[in-house]
């Protein structure tokens, strides 16, 4: 989201941020309701709310595990009965167990006085403007201590506004926060961890005889002040968290002028919101619409994009097939015209197309079945009975059958002869059918096959 604005709600006043990916304008305060109304009337951005009061409480306990809608039901009733008078509640899974009989890591949190929100609540409701969240800058410290190695630590964080927070984490998780006043850090850092070292003995987060490192979030020039000025005390170690390497860390741009962690809360809250937070639903219902509106938006408009693409990719296919037909076409003309230009050049053939495929047809037959093969056999076998005489030969062919009509001339006393001509013949391979006999004359069929 390009345009933001950011709030900022301490025990003193209330404070807004135009913010851009730039990052953050100038700061507007507030002391009056009315100020601030006047205000939303010239910045109708989305309102992401930080707050960071006194008046916040924690507790953290140990939730069986069991599936999820269960657990989520058990949660949501917990919740309210550790803060019934306060809809500005939360609870956050901070670990799963993956062992049976184990419970999981549930911290559960309000804001106890809603009554110090609700005017700023109400002035946002009046004038319609989306409200994302209202988020803990108890919660945003979380992400300060991504990284660290430590069991157990304090951390000691700076809020200009508000004043010093000290919070305590286990495993890098956050188990209990607390705002106190002060805008010193090296007066106020180690007072502030050895009044919350009772507490957490008392709520059995801490174990007795623990040394309990501090770290202390703030510039170079503070931390040296604050060594030289602080004894070692090995139940209470001090580390350091540069503030200028965090910022660098976590993408702020704007150089830090002191150890006010302000700037970086602000950062968090607009790059790196949490996804739970405060408010509940009949608050954030304008800005989920909003969101819900924006993504129906982007997907028709890509739906839009998608369609025109889809045309563009056909009416592409159609041109290109239509330049593939043309060319087409223009081949069939071209060949079609020269066929023309050889037809004339050529002039009429001397026989039908018809004349010409029976021909053809014929000389493919004799070419199976040549006539000499079978003539000479038969001319051959004719010398060897002179009492018989050919008179006419019928030649018939049809596929590999080769057919000869034989009409012969005898004599009387040739009769003898003619039936061993019809036995040298079937000798030889012809099938031999007499057909007609006379006292001078004869008819044999003979049929050659040259399949053998």
């Amino acid at each position: 989201m390009k345009r933001k604005t950011l709030l900022l709600l301490t025990d003193h006043q209330l404070t807004a941020w135009p913010w851009t990916p730039e990052g953050c304008a100038a700061p507007t305060p507030f002391s009056t309701v009315a100020e601030f109304d006047t205000y939303l009337t010239q910045h109708r951005h989305p309102i992401w709310m930080l707050v960071d009061l006194t008046e916040e409480e924690f507790h953290y306990e140990g939730l069986p595990h069991i599936n999820d809608q269960d657990h989520y039901a058990a949660a949501i009733q917990r919740l309210a009965s550790h803060f019934p008078d306060t809809p500005l509640r939360m609870v956050v899974k901070q670990f799963k167990q993956t062992q049976i009989g184990k419970d999981d890591e549930m911290l559960y949190s309000a804001l106890t006085q809603p009554t110090r929100l609700a005017p700023w609540l109400e002035v946002i409701e009046a004038r319609r403007i989306p409200l994302a969240g209202i988020y803990s800058a108890a919660h945003l410290t979380s992400l300060l201590m991504k990284g660290s190695e430590l069991e157990r630590q304090l951390l000691v964080t700076l809020d200009a506004d508000a004043g010093l927070r000290t919070s305590y984490f286990y495993k890098g998780r956050l188990r209990f926060s607390r705002l106190a006043p002060g805008n010193s850090l090296t007066e106020r850092a180690k007072a502030e961890a050895w009044q919350t070292r009772p507490y957490l003995l008392n709520r059995r987060l801490l174990p007795r005889d623990q040394a309990l490192p501090l770290t202390v979030l703030c510039r170079d020039d503070v931390w040296q002040e604050l060594i030289t000025s602080a004894p070692p005390d090995p139940d209470l170690p001090l580390l350091h968290l540069d503030i200028t390497e965090v910022a660098q860390r976590l993408g702020l741009s704007t150089p830090l002028a002191s150890s006010d962690a302000t700037p970086l809360f602000l950062h968090l809250l607009a790059t790196q919101a949490p996804t739970r937070q405060y408010a509940p639903d009949p608050l954030t219902l304008r800005f989920r619409q909003r969101n819900t509106r924006r993504t129906l938006q982007v997907l028709a408009a890509l739906l839009a994009a998608a369609g025109i693409l889809w045309g563009a990719s056909n009416l592409w296919h159609a041109q290109r097939q239509n330049g593939e037909i043309a060319t087409l076409r223009q081949q069939a003309q071209r060949l079609q015209s020269q066929a023309a230009q050889i037809e004339q050049s050529i002039g009429a053939l001397p026989s039908s197309a018809a004349d010409i495929r029976t021909t053809i047809t014929l000389l493919q037959s004799l070419d199976q079945a040549p006539p000499q093969v079978i003539l000479t056999g038969l001319a051959q076998t004719l010398t060897e009975f002179p009492a018989l005489q050919l008179n006419t030969l019928e030649w018939q062919n049809d596929a590999r059958i080769s057919t000869l009509m034989l009409y012969l001339m005898t004599e009387a006393e040739a009769t003898e002869q003619l039936s061993q001509f019809r036995i040298t013949l079937t000798s030889r391979g012809y099938q031999v059918t007499e057909l007609q006999r006379g006292d001078t004359t004869a008819v044999l069929q003979l049929r050659w096959n040259m399949d053998g």
